[in-house]
């Protein structure tokens, strides 16, 4: 692997019986590069990327790493504790990982619109506001590789937009991978885009500005 790749794949592919998801998917992903998967529902968008991030046992070929790469993974179903307020999940987790909170929590908190439900319980969140919370506790560290499974589900356009606009102030040493029904949402923002083929196999386009 160049120095700019993060990880890549190797004749990737999922089959569950005689149905055949994807195969022989080989792409590298760089530093840098915010990618759009998109797709119709039932494709196997989320199949994808939990088998890039080897969650997926039913899976052929392979995914290499660089050394010591971080991931951090989120999926559409966010999951946190109901009984804590945001603020005691945020103080939980930063206990976990052992370190203080980051200046931008704040800052990114006050752009998506969530800085009003810090001490509300969590079982009280609508799904949108769930996942903005999820959306901040992804970024306590900054990995190298973040996967998100339809990030824009439940959210405004405007919140979208400051995502984006977060999301690419903090891509230039990592991987950003984001599944969406939606890819106009986020053309200011990505840099290529991954698409299923009608062979099954997975291509990535550069995103022409």
């Amino acid at each position: 692997m160049n120095e700019k790749c993060v990880f890549r794949t190797i004749n990737l592919a999922v089959k569950f019986d005689e149905h055949e998801l994807f195969r022989e998917v080989n792409l590298s992903f760089n530093r840098g590069e915010i990618i759009a998967l998109v797709g119709k529902n039932g494709i196997g968008k989320t199949i994808f990327l939990k088998t890039l991030l080897m969650l997926n046992s039913e899976c052929s070929g392979e995914v290499l790493y660089k050394e010591h790469v971080s991931k951090t993974y989120l999926p559409d179903e966010t999951y946190l504790y109901d009984v804590l307020t945001g603020r005691e999940n945020l103080e939980f987790m930063l206990e976990i990982l052992k370190i203080s909170e980051p200046q931008y929590v704040q800052e990114l908190a006050e752009v998506i619109d969530f800085t009003p439900y810090w001490d509300i319980p969590v079982k009280e969140y609508s799904f949108g506001t769930k996942k903005k919370l999820g959306l901040i506790l992804s970024y306590l560290e900054m990995s190298d590789i973040f996967i998100f499974d339809e990030p824009d589900n439940g959210l405004d356009e405007h919140v979208i937009q400051e995502i984006g606009r977060f999301i690419q102030s903090h891509s230039n040493d990592g991987v950003t991978i984001l599944s969406t029904h939606s890819l106009v949402k986020w053309n200011n923002f990505i840099t290529h885009v991954l698409k299923f083929q009608d062979n099954k196999t997975i291509v990535k386009e550069v995103v022409k500005k």
